[in-house]
């Protein structure tokens, strides 16, 4: 799989009343955090010009963790995508490398270890007036890559509605759960994909592609979602993915917990519920608490599979860093230890409210 080189792209922030959008354009002056700023400028017109000089591609890395479902938007044109130009790059071994069908495109669900899914577009025909060729087409790739490989998951070509060349077009991706949307127009995007995919991470990023030798013009980049609580701390998890799952699994942590006991301070803390909870890996080598059932406070709201909290290992075995998003759906870290005995019994700690929970590890729950 190619390298990738991750960048970040820094967006401002605007708040509507149902949901949040972050959006940059020429009037906000974007902000390049990257390590290879070389390949940034800010042109007279306010648009983020880059140049991929390099052979391997560049991503440009949104700033900030997006929920597990959003929209991402970006508006740009490729200044060396007109008839005839053609790109040189310089290989690994030194030589000159030509670039006349620039790849660009949005990347999505990119993880730490460089996971991304990505939807990536090729201008085919570099001629406008070339009648040996075929008329020119954009050919439309939606690909998974992981550390493994990459795994190309559907396919579109285009050819109306869109520029071909180097005018600006509009390209979108929208997922909700496991199922992407891809629309893509000059102005007003139509729907050109629809896929299905396995998507693992409950906190993404997503950012902007350029290829070898690829030159962008980006007058406006945006990402959507849900400022619904709830909705951030959705998963991908229901219960017949969870059996499977703690089947197949030889984690002894892994599986389902029910609440055991609690020693509260109780001026200070307040039960939201006694909970059923299931213990996940997850992908930053600790583990996702999936509440199950079991809230009190806030129980129309408490729907099962939401995410109820984190463990992140450390030097000592079986002790967590934790975070808890209490019964209100505040997210709460400073401070909240945990520990996991003989891995049948989960205890929660808050030192500084002088308080804890215990569970206890169970095989199977009716829920």
């Amino acid at each position: 799989m190619t390298r990738y080189f991750l960048s970040i792209l820094a967006l401002l922030i605007s708040i509507a009343s149902c949901a949040t959008t972050r959006i940059s354009h020429k009037g906000n002056k974007f902000v390049s955090l990257s390590c290879n700023k070389q390949a940034f400028t800010i042109s007279d017109k306010g648009t983020l010009e880059v140049n991929n000089a390099s052979n391997e591609q560049l991503v440009l890395l949104d700033s900030i963790a997006l929920p597990h479902d959003y929209s991402y938007t970006v508006k740009l044109s490729l200044p060396n995508n007109r008839p005839g130009k053609t790109a040189k790059v310089k290989s690994d071994n030194g030589s000159t490398v030509l670039i006349n069908k620039p790849m660009w495109g949005i990347a999505l669900d990119i993880t730490p270890s460089g996971d991304m899914i990505v939807v990536e577009c090729v201008s085919d025909n570099s001629s406008k007036h070339n009648d040996i060729t075929s008329e020119r087409t954009l050919k439309l790739s939606l690909t998974k890559y992981t550390s493994t490989g990459y795994t190309t998951i559907a396919t579109a070509t285009l050819d109306k509605g869109i520029d071909l060349y180097d005018k600006a077009n509009v390209l979108n991706a929208t997922l909700t759960g496991n199922t992407i949307t891809v629309s893509m127009g000059r102005k007003k995007p139509q729907q050109v994909l629809k896929a299905n995919v396995e998507r693992s991470n409950q906190y993404n990023h997503a950012g902007i592609v350029a290829g070898p030798g690829t030159q962008l013009s980006i007058e406006r980049t945006m990402a959507s979602f849900s400022n619904d609580k709830t909705v951030k701390i959705s998963t991908k998890w229901d219960k017949d993915k969870l059996d499977k799952h703690f089947m197949r699994s030889t984690d002894p942590i892994e599986g389902y917990w029910v609440y055991l006991d609690r020693d509260l301070e109780d001026k200070w803390v307040r039960m939201g519920g006694t909970y059923t909870l299931a213990l996940v890996a997850n992908e930053n080598q600790g583990y996702d608490i999936i509440y199950i059932e079991g809230a009190k406070t806030n129980q129309t709201s408490w729907r099962p599979f939401m995410l109820k909290g984190t463990l992140s290992k450390t030097m000592f075995n079986g002790v967590f860093r934790a975070t808890w998003i209490d019964s209100t759906f505040e997210r709460l870290s400073e401070d909240i230890q945990a520990t996991i005995e003989n891995s049948v019994i989960l205890t929660v700690k808050y030192p500084v409210l002088k308080s804890q929970l215990r569970f206890s590890k169970v095989l199977s729950t009716g829920h």
